[in-house]
Parts: structure tokens; sequence; C-alpha cells
């Protein structure tokens, strides 16, 4: 009796970790687990009269890196208060006349989804108002964060 039960035991262990192993999370082989590839990189677009364009590489650098982690990394001037920026590199706002630091994004889990939601269109590339402040921006290989600014009021 203790033969069978034991045949069927170890039948149901392999069965329970071959189901557990096919439910398991794939991690990105190419990048090494969660870490970005050798060739990734993204745009930052900082829209000063004339819009400028920064490649930033995230080659070895992790995929849960933040927006405001990934300016620190790169060497990106910006002050932040309470996860919201108020100046990058040289484009800094007047607060003192309604003027603010605005972002779009190609991330599309950043979109705003409010109804008051903007649209752009930046090199061929589809952009939305980001719906989260710059400190829960999600940073993803080949995307585009276009920084600029709107007036209220």
């Amino acid at each position: 009796m203790k033969k069978p039960l034991c045949i069927l035991l170890a039948v149901v262990l392999v069965f329970t970790a071959t189901v557990a192993a096919a439910c398991t999370e794939d991690k990105d082989p190419s990048s090494g687990a969660d870490v970005f590839g050798a060739d990734d990189e993204m745009r930052l677009v900082i829209a000063y009269d004339e819009p400028e364009e920064k490649v930033l590489p995230l080659s070895g650098l992790s995929r849960d890196i933040g927006l405001i982690e990934l300016f620190d990394e790169c060497g990106i001037e910006y002050t932040a208060a309470d996860g919201f920026l108020y100046s990058v590199e040289d484009l800094s706002p007047d607060g003192t006349n309604g003027e603010y630091i605005y972002i779009y994004t190609s991330v599309v889990s950043d979109f705003d989804t409010s109804a008051y939601a903007e649209e752009i269109e930046y090199d061929g590339v589809k952009l939305v108002s980001s719906g989260v402040g710059a400190a829960d921006m999600t940073v993803e290989a080949g995307a585009v964060i276009y920084i600029g600014t709107i007036i209220y009021g």
C-alpha cells in the first residue's frame, strides 16, 4: 500500500512543480534579468523655443527606475518637490505668472485618461499628457518624454 501511495505522491509533486514553472513570469532573457539591455535608450525632449532632444542610455539600469532617478543617473539638472518637476535643465517656468512644467509621454501606462488629457505629436510619435507626477513616471526603452511649459489662468 505504501508503494502506490508514494508513486502517486511523486506524480502529484512533479505535476505541481511543472504547473508552477509554467505560471512563473518570464524575465527578458536579452536583458539579463530585470535590467535594460545594452542598446536600450529613451528620448527626453526639453521644449525650449527650439526643442532640444537628449538620448538617455538605459543600458544596465533597473527596469524599475523612475524618471527622477534616471535624471540623477544621467546628470540631468532638475528641481522637484512632492514628485513634481519645477525646472529641468534651463527650462524654469515662472510660477508667479501661472507658468508650469507640463509633461507628455509615449508610455501608455502613464497617459492621462481624464477629459483634460492633451495630445501632441513629436517626430512622428503620439504623445499624451502624463497622468502621473514625474516621480511616478515609467521609463521604457524607446520611450519619448517631452517636457514643456503651460500657462494656467
